[in-house]
């Protein structure tokens, strides 16, 4: 398939464009899980990502999301800007998530009063912070890719779809082009 100006398609833009979302959206569902579990003796209670990072990894998806959307309406110098930042906006995704993986210690003790008074607690790890950091490449990913593909605005650029002049000195002439004939025709 070949384009109006005689290249070839880019699928990869709408590919990028795709993983973006739904790496974003992976990471605003998956923050919400649990990411530890803090324990002593029987009492348990779950830490989610939203608490351990104290928010920053939602604060970066929507800012991911933000940037895809302003993606889809720039040229390709402003679409190329804009998928870098989201393409290091995704590998901060990931750097939050494997570096805060784990609550602090602070957190962990003030999360198990709410339903024990035990002073030793022991912390284990869920897989979570780490499915949070794949969603975050993903994102990183999906930045590049779209900064390949054609942008939403291309299809308003001059060069995508000349309009031929001659219909429109047809019209000046006083012709119709709904009809095929002359716009003066009709009135005498």
């Amino acid at each position: 398939m070949v384009n109006a100006n005689g290249s070839s398609p880019k699928p990869v833009g709408a590919l990028g464009s795709a993983l973006v979302v739904m790496g974003a959206a992976a990471c605003l569902a998956v923050v919400a899980q649990p990411w530890a579990l803090v324990r002593a003796g029987q009492a348990e209670v779950a830490v989610t990502g939203t608490e351990v990072t104290g928010g920053l990894i939602q604060a970066l998806a929507i800012a991911v999301l933000a940037g895809w959307l302003l993606g889809l309406t720039l040229r390709r110098k402003g679409r190329r800007i804009v998928g870098g930042v989201v393409s290091v906006l995704g590998l901060a995704v990931a750097a939050v998530s494997l570096l805060l993986a784990a609550p602090s210690v602070e957190l962990a003790r003030e999360r198990l009063r709410t339903v024990s008074l035990a002073a030793d607690f022991s912390v284990a790890s869920t897989w979570w912070p780490q499915a949070c950091a794949a969603s975050g490449l993903i994102i990183a990913v999906g930045g590049l890719l779209t900064t390949r593909g054609r942008s939403g605005a291309g299809r308003f650029e001059r060069g995508a779809a000349k309009v031929e002049r001659t219909t429109w000195d047809r019209i000046d002439a006083g012709e119709d082009p709904t009809l095929g004939g002359d716009l003066d025709a009709g009135r005498e």
